[in-house]
């Protein structure tokens, strides 16, 4: 149910999985979170249960469940992970969350941090990263903040609710110095957008507030929304008019298309699976000349060029594999392209030529 309304550009991608831990892990892996937080249990905290439960049959119905802990910290602050070798997702709130928040924001803040582990977000590494593929990452870190909103949307069912209790986190203040005013937000966007887009933006790890506010108002007016909470027929607009809703926000926030930034990248790709079939032989045909100038004109090629002749077609695979790997999921239409380019490869060059990108390519899954 959740993965049908997930962000159009919070695409999934392939997670290693390190097996069962045993009971003894487990156990050694809990007394240390024990030592430094509360595990919410009926007993010890009833109300705080409640939620939880409420929001996990709501949300998960009879999948794997989370353990909720609650840590003392004057910080408004809530996280997910997985541990490596532990059977279930951790989420971990702060007291001064649930001090400041009613149970229905306190659900809309723990649905969040449920949808972010069903999606499976983990903890992208931009460091040391540059150019498209450093823009890449953040973009990803942010689409997934778009899809954890809708989430806790679902969780409490009210828009005012999940709106309110992201600006107590955001803020820090309580309800008697909120008012709910969704023209005012409107309006402070607009004025926002009128000077052009930020470039502060495109390297953040959170989509703007405003931006998140605006994304869930749309995202609560779709027939989606209204169709998961059970009041079919309700709802004006369809979820791909929601996604580009917010793709066009994006991109008036930050100037980046993210289209555009899958595209670069799996220009990238291309030109390397298409190197990886010419440095098998460790020449440049004449046919292979051409075949490259036909496809991608005068692209420069020298970083690819450099890989070569510094560590061979190895080179050259391993960079394969990391770029693909940063692209992540692709739409089915990318997918399909690069498919096909894929292919044209394999039918125009010798078989022990294309054997090299043919295993990383199956490996992959993309063969």
């Amino acid at each position: 149910m959740l993965h049908s309304i997930r962000f159009s550009h919070d695409r999934p991608t392939e997670l290693s999985n390190s097996g069962s831990a045993s009971k003894e892990e487990q156990a050694e892996f809990l007394t240390g979170l024990l030592h430094r937080s509360v595990r919410v249990r009926p007993e010890i905290f009833p109300g705080i249960a409640d939620v939880v439960r409420i929001t996990e049959e709501r949300l998960l119905g009879c999948g794997v469940r989370p353990d909720v802990f609650v840590h003392a910290d004057t910080n408004m602050q809530a996280c997910c992970f997985a541990p490596a070798r532990y059977d279930h997702p951790v989420i971990l709130v702060t007291s001064a969350m649930v001090e400041l928040l009613t149970s229905d924001e306190l659900a809309s803040v723990i649905g969040h941090e449920i949808g972010h582990s069903v999606y499976k977000h983990q903890g992208q590494n931009y460091e040391g990263l540059e150019g498209a593929e450093r823009l890449k990452v953040l973009a990803d870190i942010r689409s997934a903040e778009i899809s954890a909103d809708r989430v806790g949307l679902l969780a409490c069912r009210d828009v005012k609710t999940a709106i309110s209790a992201l600006i107590k986190t955001s803020t820090g203040l309580s309800s008697e110095h909120i008012r709910f005013d969704i023209q005012g937000f409107m309006q402070q966007f607009k004025e926002l957008t009128e000077n052009g887009p930020n470039m502060n933006e495109a390297m953040s790890t959170h989509p703007l507030f405003l931006l998140r506010i605006r994304a869930l108002i749309s995202f609560s007016n779709s027939k989606d929304y209204y169709r998961i909470i059970g009041q079919e027929g309700k709802g004006s607009l369809s979820l791909d008019e929601v996604n580009r809703s917010v793709l066009r926000d994006l991109r008036k926030i930050s100037g980046l298309s993210l289209d555009d930034l899958d595209n670069e990248i799996i220009l990238r790709i291309l030109v390397l699976a298409s190197f990886a079939v010419f440095a098998a032989d460790g020449k440049f045909s004449k046919d292979e000349q051409e075949f490259f100038q036909e496809t991608f004109g005068d692209l420069d090629t020298s970083a690819e060029m450099q890989i070569v002749q510094d560590k061979g077609v190895s080179g050259i695979v391993f960079e394969l594999r990391r770029l693909i790997a940063l692209l992540g999921g692709v739409s089915e239409e990318d997918r399909r392209r690069m498919k096909t380019f894929f292919s044209v490869l394999e039918d125009s060059f010798p078989r022990d030529h294309t054997q090299p990108l043919r295993a990383a390519l199956n490996s992959m899954g993309y063969i």
